[in-house]
């Protein structure tokens, strides 16, 4: 099956509606993967431009004591993201059969937690507008704690679709509801809405992308299962939910403590390095989990080193295909970006570039998430989240004593160094070989090269140097891409070496 060819099979395949119970055969996963991806990676490719162009869209839009209004409501952003899953929807993927009260069950448990957390997130917000010297949070509570009501009612229909393999739907679904939600954000923030612009934009997306999966699905929740029947999914979601408050906790507190002491402009600086740096990347992560973890999962129950020969290739072509490409990348953006923005945000740079080297090692550690998730050890991710929150904590005094700039220095370190702690143990504990000393080494040699030709690029200044790196990264990354497409093609979509027959040691989810 050719590239256009495959898109038009997806593009057709995103208005089926299926009976969400059925699952194929475990055995041709490699086969739908490699028929889905030329879809998959278009869909990608649109989200992220419709994304940067509303990113750029509404920074010229806003003043920067806007998007300090955003970082300063950092702990209801960290209930949101805690209380939005819950972790029943990867549960769920795990699971080999599933029934109408199980799925309900999960449904109704994410969505109690999201009422939960909005009435916690809107009850508190007077603390938090007092804390943060009188600023006005109220509007931007209402309006998290719908959008955290949405995200829960969506999260066990992409479940669904996920453990179907139904990936390429899924992806179309989101690109609607990314350009309707990008346009409202931009409209409303034309009007004149502010901060509030943002949140509002991406509740519309989510009411569309929840009617395209009910249609989708035909699935509506009815009558629950007992949760003791399903104690074991209920503490695999546990360890998640741990994991995603240690994960969102460090910034929240960081939020908290740094809001009461820097001024609103320099907070939408940092909001802004955020926004354009790892928050791009946690809105591909749905992605990233979605071509491994669907795959890794189901690879479990096959006979066979089947799991361990795919995760050992993802985690090897993740490292390969990331680290060089995001640091160089970095450096190019950091100079690119604010000069684009206006003279406004001039000093947005040093904060940029740490914040995108901070994400040098993001895609294997996504990828290690996707394995371990397989494996059935959700709890490695909560003690490796636990080890960052820790970090994240102890380098917030660097802020008041050197600067911004060296506490996202600081907070950069901590991150890479949790990164490849993570990795150890996925590797450890999963029994795959992974190059360990080599991917730090790469690490280190690539942040510092990076770090290099940013400080060149600050004191040369202009465009035109930062844009030819750029698109030499471009160029490295189609290299990439065309020297592992055969090795792609023969280990992760392949399925001549899946024995479609259950493995009887593998534990079941």
């Amino acid at each position: 099956m050719n590239f256009w060819s495959g898109i038009r099979a997806s593009f057709s395949r995103c208005f089926e509606s299926r009976n969400p119970y059925e699952i194929g055969a475990p055995d041709t996963d490699g086969r739908r993967s490699y028929e889905q991806g030329p879809f998959i990676l278009a869909c990608t490719f649109a989200r992220m431009i419709g994304y940067l162009i509303a990113t750029y869209v509404t920074t010229l839009l806003l003043a920067p004591e806007e998007f300090g209004r955003l970082l300063l409501i950092g702990v209801p952003v960290a209930l949101v993201n805690l209380f939005g899953d819950f972790g029943l929807s990867d549960g769920l993927v795990r699971l080999k059969e599933i029934r109408r009260g199980t799925i309900s069950l999960f449904f109704f448990i994410n969505l109690g937690c999201a009422v939960l957390g909005g009435v916690i997130l809107i009850a508190t917000i007077p603390f938090f507008e007092w804390w943060n010297n009188g600023a006005r949070l109220d509007d931007l509570a209402w309006a998290f704690a719908g959008m955290l009501v949405m995200q829960a009612m969506v999260m066990q229909y992409r479940g669904m679709l996920r453990r179907q393999m139904r990936l390429d739907q899924i992806s179309g679904f989101e690109v609607a509801a990314a350009y309707v939600g990008n346009g409202s954000m931009i409209i409303l923030a034309f009007q004149g809405w502010g901060a509030l612009a943002i949140p509002l934009g991406r509740i519309a997306a989510l009411i569309l992308e929840l009617c395209l999966v009910l249609y989708a699905t035909r699935w509506l929740p009815g009558r629950m299962e007992s949760w003791r029947r399903n104690l074991h999914v209920l503490q695999f979601g546990g360890n998640l939910a741990l994991a995603g408050v240690f994960r969102f906790g460090g910034a929240a507190i960081a939020a908290f403590v740094l809001g009461r002491h820097f001024p609103p402009e320099m907070l939408g600086y940092l909001e802004r390095a955020t926004s354009l740096t790892r928050t791009v990347a946690e809105r591909f992560a749905p992605l990233v989990k979605r071509l491994t973890f669907s795959t890794l999962a189901r690879a479990r129950h096959l006979t066979g080193d089947v799991y361990a020969i795919k995760s050992e290739w993802a985690l090897a072509f993740s490292v390969r295909i990331w680290i060089w490409p995001l640091a160089v990348g970095s450096a190019s953006l950091a100079a690119i970006i604010p000069i684009a923005l206006g003279p406004t945000w001039t000093d947005l740079a040093p904060m940029l570039l740490a914040m995108g080297l901070s994400l040098v090692l993001w895609l294997p550690e996504m990828v290690g998430r996707s394995v371990i998730l397989a494996h059935g050890s959700s709890n490695v991710i909560r003690r490796n989240n636990m080890l960052g929150f820790i970090g994240q904590v102890l380098v917030i005094p660097v802020a008041f004593v050197w600067g911004l700039v060296p506490y996202l220095v600081m907070f950069a370190i901590v991150l890479i160094v949790k990164s490849m702690i993570f990795l150890h143990q996925v590797a450890r504990i999963s029994e795959i070989d992974f190059k360990g000393k080599q991917c730090f080494l790469q690490t280190v040699l690539a942040v510092s090269v990076a770090t290099m030709i940013g400080w060149q690029f600050t004191l040369l200044g202009g465009l035109i140097m930062p844009i030819i790196v750029g698109s030499g990264v471009v160029v490295l990354v189609v290299a990439i891409l065309l020297r592992t497409r055969k090795s792609m093609q023969e280990i992760w979509f392949s399925d001549s070496s899946v024995d479609a027959g259950p493995n009887p040691e593998v534990r079941q989810a």
